[in-house]
């Protein structure tokens, strides 16, 4: 978005208010000498389909191995209450079952809990301030709040890989 001109001319101003980008920013000033609170917020996509799509995929085969854990309990629990009625050797066979599935458990947690906790990397956002940035711009992405102390001339804001910058 520009604001006030193309790229490096614009002269535009955003005094006050929130304003949430996806895409990078082109202004000539952010903010207001009197200390205007003036916020900008990324809303940036948490997760793609692709990732939302894989998340579901872990979370149903971690249903679907508990699911299996249940039933080899209720054939524990019968082969207990009655071993000879089992064929020789099933006792090991149930052994290597239950192994075999807290194994896939595990690595159903795994998975799933690497998909929720890491965050897909993503375009970089800027905001191009041309002009000045003055003190009360904020800068949010999710639950990070950054705070610039004093005016600033021309700079960019940017989130990087989920971090919100100042860059040169």
């Amino acid at each position: 978005m520009h604001v006030g001109g193309e790229a490096k001319a614009a002269a535009g101003k955003i005094i006050g208010g929130t304003i949430e980008l996806a895409d990078d920013l082109f202004v000539g000033q952010l903010g207001a000498p009197a200390g205007t609170r003036t916020r900008v917020v990324f809303n940036v996509p948490l997760h793609s389909k692709e990732h939302l799509a894989a998340e579901a995929l872990a979370t149903q085969t971690l249903k679907d191995v508990v699911v299996t854990k249940r039933k080899l309990m209720k054939v524990k629990e019968a082969f207990l209450a009655n071993p000879a009625s089992f064929k020789p050797g099933f006792r090991d066979t149930l052994k290597q079952s239950f192994a075999d599935t807290e194994l896939k458990i595990a690595t159903a947690r795994y998975d799933l809990i690497y998909l929720r906790d890491n965050i897909e990397p993503h375009a970089p956002v800027r905001v191009h301030t041309n002009k000045v940035m003055h003190v009360g711009a904020d800068f949010m992405f999710r639950d990070k709040v950054t705070h610039f102390e004093g005016a600033r001339g021309p700079c960019t804001v940017a989130l990087i890989e989920g971090k919100i910058k100042i860059e040169p």
